[in-house]
């Protein structure tokens, strides 16, 4: 489990065409920290919100999620 750390929480999907792959959740609610979305060329775009504390940026499980993010675009997984 990450440790606490400073959230965005005024996000909102604008696009239909929008996936969340990870969210994050706190008192006030659930909110995306991962999404995907398709480019109209085929291509795709992952968003990632790490937050800032350094405890959380430089976690173990935080570099995970992040690398397999980067192994699935570079193996071309879904569109």
């Amino acid at each position: 489990m990450l440790p606490a750390d400073e959230i965005y929480i005024n996000l909102q999907q604008v696009s239909s065409a929008m996936a969340v792959l990870m969210e994050t959740k706190t008192e006030e609610g659930v909110f995306p920290q991962c999404y995907e979305c398709a480019t109209p060329w085929g291509g795709r775009i992952i968003g990632f919100i790490p937050g800032h504390d350094k405890a959380v940026t430089t976690h173990p499980d935080l570099i995970f999620n992040v690398e397999t993010l980067i192994r699935d675009l570079l193996e071309g997984g879904p569109a």
